[in-house]
């Protein structure tokens, strides 16, 4: 289960990750999810805006919580798993998807050339160089927090109401739920 989950990742981030293609303009990457030809210009300025997003300590934070849930569901599905192999395999993925940041970062800079003008992200990036811009990069993870407490006690209130009404009309019809 855990060997699938980790190749489905793997597969998924390279299928993700922008190339040069060896007889295409040196001063271009193509992004794979899409197959756009990006200037260098560009791309600079999608990572530009990366950096000072901090999108690299973010990934960092990311893969310290994706590696032990990965291992955690390779211990709840195979639970012969040895501590050794397991602390391996953590210490492996770890590094490898630290190796492979900066590809991710290259896919994420893409992603931002694909939706914006390269006007648009020459006035992002200076956008979240203003103390404005500084205190939404601050307080965007708190601001993630809270709204997906509040999405996620949204969906269960959502859901209780659709189930009660759905049992409420089998419990009529006299249907047995």
């Amino acid at each position: 289960m855990l060997h699938r989950t980790v190749l489905a990742f793997a597969a998924a981030l390279f299928m993700a990750l922008p190339a040069h293609a060896e007889d295409a303009d040196p001063n271009k990457v193509i992004c794979k999810h899409n197959d756009t030809i990006v200037s260098d210009a560009d791309m600079k300025a999608a990572r530009s805006i990366l950096t000072v997003t901090k999108a690299a300590d973010n990934m960092t934070a990311m893969i310290g919580t994706l590696v032990p849930n990965l291992i955690a569901s390779l211990r709840k599905s195979q639970p012969n798993v040895s501590d050794d192999i397991a602390n391996e395999l953590s210490t492996e993925m770890q590094a490898e998807l630290i190796k492979r940041e900066d590809g991710l970062l290259n896919a994420m800079a893409c992603v931002y050339v694909s939706h914006y003008t390269s006007e648009d992200i020459r006035q992002l990036a200076a956008f979240y160089q203003t103390p404005l811009g500084q205190r939404m990069i601050a307080l965007s993870p708190l601001i993630m927090k809270d709204t997906t407490t509040l999405g996620r006690a949204w969906g269960q209130q959502a859901a209780e109401a659709a189930v009660q009404r759905v049992l409420a009309k089998h419990k009529k019809d006299g249907n047995k739920t």
